[in-house]
């Protein structure tokens, strides 16, 4: 869905469901066939498919509300990214996606040479940011910097 609006979703339902229920398609069998038990069967028909269109509908809706991770296929154009500036970096590890309303959160780490300057590893999450943000639109990112080094600190 392109405006990823629940509101717009509902209605689209409604329409639809008018739609189905205004064809008298179950009246128009009996007339052609002369069979009246098309008529409830088609209702019946008609009913079930709009209780499948209210649960994709309900379903989504939960799931909006609540934070769910982004769809495999977004977190697939994720990693893309990230590895299309793989040559930038050691490693990146910790990736977490999350959809919270209509906005994406994508938060990863990336293990950067000990010896990089800051201003080198800011140049490289922007980079990686300004990537993702053509592909994955209406996205918070974060990306956590770690200097490689086999000495821990504290």
């Amino acid at each position: 869905m392109e405006e990823d609006s629940q509101a717009l979703a509902a209605d689209a339902l409604h329409l639809k469901t008018d739609v189905y229920t205004s064809l008298g398609f179950g009246v128009l069998l009996v007339k052609i066939t002369g069979f009246y038990i098309l008529d409830p069967i088609v209702a019946i028909m008609v009913a079930l498919l709009i209780i499948k269109e209210a649960w994709h509908l309900t379903t989504g809706a939960f799931n909006f509300l609540i934070d769910v991770k982004l769809s495999d296929e977004e977190e697939a154009q994720v990693i893309e990214v990230i590895e299309a500036h793989r040559e930038s970096f050691i490693e990146c590890h910790k990736l977490k996606t999350r959809k919270a309303g209509n906005s994406k959160h994508i938060d990863f780490h990336i293990t950067v040479p000990e010896e990089m300057s800051v201003g080198e590893a800011h140049c490289i999450i922007g980079m990686i940011k300004k990537d993702m943000n053509e592909i994955v639109q209406n996205t918070r990112i974060s990306i956590h910097i770690e200097p490689n080094s086999d000495v821990m600190v504290g």
